[in-house]
């Protein structure tokens, strides 16, 4: 049995993309997924989960990768 991916999904009973770790559960804490999942991130006007977001960017920043997420969300709000 292959360990399963982590990645960006969306459901048909949620309104956002959630990001789904390898034991299939969000990173909010409120859903659980075993489907198949995106290793990129969605589009920059997909509507994503707030709660999984700040868990990533929490994340990167941690490692010092929060720049990144800077210029992206930048991007979001410029399209907005």
């Amino acid at each position: 049995m292959t360990a399963k991916a982590s990645g960006w999904a969306h459901m048909d009973n949620s309104r956002r993309w959630h990001f789904f770790g390898a034991v299939g559960g969000s990173l909010c804490g409120r859903w659980a997924f075993f489907g198949e999942v995106r290793d990129a991130a969605p589009s920059a006007n997909a509507d994503t989960c707030s709660a999984c977001m700040a868990k990533i960017r929490a994340e990167r920043a941690r490692k010092g990768l929060d720049a990144h997420d800077r210029n992206v969300e930048a991007e979001r709000t410029a399209r907005a």
